[in-house]
C-alpha cells in the first residue's frame, strides 16, 4: 500500500516539475520587418540612396544588379547606382531579410539623356570661322577630325564642341567630317564650304551633239554687277570673235542659273554687210522630231549643279513654261533685227547641251 502511494507521489511530482519548466522557458518571436522608408529612384547620373527598416533583427542586404552596390548600417540600406552611359532606363530587385522574414524593394535608374543641338549638316561660305555647338552627354566626349581643315575640342566648363573651319581657298565646294562619340553613341556632323556666286565662276565646256557625236566650245561663266547676274561668254571660234555672251540669272539657294528665252545677247552678227542683234532662244523638239521655236520670254532653260565622280556640271532642263507635249532640244543662237518679230535665222544651235567645269 505504500509502494502504490509513493508511486503516485512520485508521479505527481514529476507532472508538477514538468508543468513548471513549461511555464518557465523564454519566448523569443519572430523580428517583424517594416520597410519605412525607401529612396531608390536614381537619375542617370547615379549616386546615394536608402532604405530605412523597422526591425528588431539584424538586416541583410543583397542584389543581382552589378550596377548597384549595398552597404547595410543598423536598419538603414545605403544604395549606391552607377552612372548609366545608355539611353536606356533600368532597374533591379533588392532582397533585404531579418530573421526568417524577407521583404523586396525594385530600384530603378533613368536613361542617359544624349543631344546634340546642331544641325548634322552645316553648309558655310568659303570664311574662316568658329563656332560652338552645345551637348548633353552622358560620358566623356570624344572628337574626331577627318579633314586637317576642320579642328575641334570639348569645352568642359560648357559642355560645348568649339569647332575651328579654315578658310576655303580651293576655289570649289569641300566638305569634310567631325565625327562626335560619348558612351557608345556616335554622331557625324559633316560640315560643307561653298560660295556659289564666286566658286562657279570660271572656265567650262559647252559641250553638245554634232551629228551624231559630242563636241564642245570654251566658255567662262561669270558674275556681272547685278547681284543675281551673270553671263556666259565664249571663249573660242567664230563666236569669240563675234562677241557674244549670254545673259545668266543665278539662283543661289537652288545652286542654279536660267537662260531665258528671246534674252538679248551681247555681240553682233554680220550676214550678207548687215549687221544684225543675237539673242537666246529655246528649242523644243516634238514627239515626230520636228523642231520648235517660242515666243515666250519667261521659257527658260534652268542649269543646275551637278557634282559625279569628280566632274562638275551643269544639267539643262526647261522650266515649267515649256508645253508638256514638247521636250528640250537644246539651246540656239539667233540673229534678228529685234526681239522674236525680228528673228532671221540661227547662228548656232546646241542640242543636248550642258556645261561641264574645265
Amino acid at each position: 500500500m505504500k509502494k502504490i502511494i509513493s508511486l503516485v507521489a512520485l508521479l505527481a511530482g514529476i507532472v508538477f516539475v514538468t508543468s513548471c519548466s513549461s511555464d518557465d522557458a523564454s519566448y523569443v518571436p519572430t523580428p517583424k520587418l517594416e520597410i519605412k522608408s525607401a529612396q531608390v529612384l536614381f537619375d542617370a547620373e547615379g549616386g546615394d540612396g536608402s532604405i530605412v527598416l523597422n526591425t528588431t533583427g539584424t538586416v541583410t542586404a543583397t542584389t543581382d544588379a552589378s550596377w548597384l552596390s549595398l552597404a547595410v548600417q543598423g536598419n538603414t540600406v545605403t544604395v549606391t547606382a552607377n552612372p548609366n552611359i545608355t539611353l536606356n532606363g533600368r532597374s533591379a530587385v533588392i532582397n533585404l531579410a531579418s530573421g526568417d522574414t524577407q521583404a523586396q524593394v525594385t530600384a530603378t535608374q533613368k536613361g542617359s539623356i544624349y543631344g546634340l543641338y546642331s544641325d548634322l549638316d552645316l553648309k558655310f561660305d568659303d570664311a574662316a570661322r568658329s563656332l560652338s555647338i552645345s551637348i548633353d552627354h552622358p560620358s566623356t566626349v570624344q572628337l574626331k577630325s577627318l579633314d586637317s581643315w576642320i579642328e575641334a575640342s570639348f569645352n568642359e566648363a560648357t559642355d560645348q564642341i568649339d569647332i575651328q573651319v579654315a578658310e576655303n581657298k580651293s576655289g570649289w565646294r569641300r566638305s569634310g567630317k567631325l565625327v562626335v562619340e560619348t558612351a557608345g553613341l556616335r554622331d557625324t556632323l559633316k560640315i560643307t564650304q561653298f560660295e556659289f556666286l564666286n566658286d562657279i565662276q570660271g572656265t567650262y565646256l559647252l559641250v553638245y551633239q554634232s551629228n551624231g557625236q559630242w563636241v564642245y566650245t570654251t566658255v567662262d561663266l561669270s558674275r556681272t554687277n547685278d547681284s543675281n547676274g551673270g553671263q556666259i561668254t565664249f571663249l573660242s571660234g567664230s563666236y569669240a570673235a563675234n562677241g557674244f555672251t549670254i545673259p545668266v540669272e543665278f539662283n543661289v539657294a537652288n545652286e542654279s542659273f536660267s537662260i531665258y528665252n528671246l534674252a538679248e545677247m551681247g555681240g553682233k552678227y554680220t550676214k550678207g554687210g548687215v549687221e544684225y542683234g543675237a539673242m537666246t532662244m529655246v528649242m523644243g523638239l516634238s514627239a515626230d522630231n520636228k523642231i520648235y521655236r517660242f515666243n515666250n520670254d519667261k521659257l527658260a532653260i534652268e542649269c543646275k549643279l551637278i557634282e559625279e565622280d569628280g566632274a562638275i556640271l551643269f544639267d539643262m532642263v526647261p522650266n515649267s513654261e515649256l508645253d508638256p507635249k514638247y521636250s528640250l532640244y537644246g539651246l540656239r543662237i539667233g540673229y534678228t533685227t529685234g526681239g522674236y518679230s525680228g528673228y532671221v535665222g540661227a547662228v548656232a544651235t546646241f542640242p543636248q547641251c550642258y556645261l561641264l567645269k574645265y
